[in-house]
């Protein structure tokens, strides 16, 4: 019993290290844009985790579109963001005011 018990919570633990945090892209996903016109965006935020979490996809991607702009408010989504599911991820265009 107490080998399934140490099984469990190592099959848990590396779902839940696997997860997505807020950070620049790498392993386990993260944010990626590219600039395409002055203070335009092509914005990604790719996801790495159990997809009952793929919602935070689109909380992080306008995460990344406030940063880049200077606030929420300083933005406006020109695409998207459309669900993308190889990788998963959330994809769009914005394009920040002046």
């Amino acid at each position: 019993m107490k080998l399934k018990s140490k099984l469990l919570l190592l099959v848990v633990s590396t779902i839940f290290t696997a997860c997505t945090t807020y950070q620049k892209s790498g392993f386990t996903g993260g944010y990626e844009e590219k600039e395409i016109e002055p203070r335009v965006y092509d914005l990604y935020y790719y996801f790495n985790g159990p997809s009952a979490l793929f919602e935070n996809n689109l909380e992080n991607w306008h995460k990344r579109a406030a940063e880049l702009c200077g606030g929420k408010k300083n933005y406006d989504v020109i695409e998207g963001p459309e669900q993308v599911l190889i990788p998963q991820a959330k994809h769009g265009k914005i394009k920040c005011k002046s």
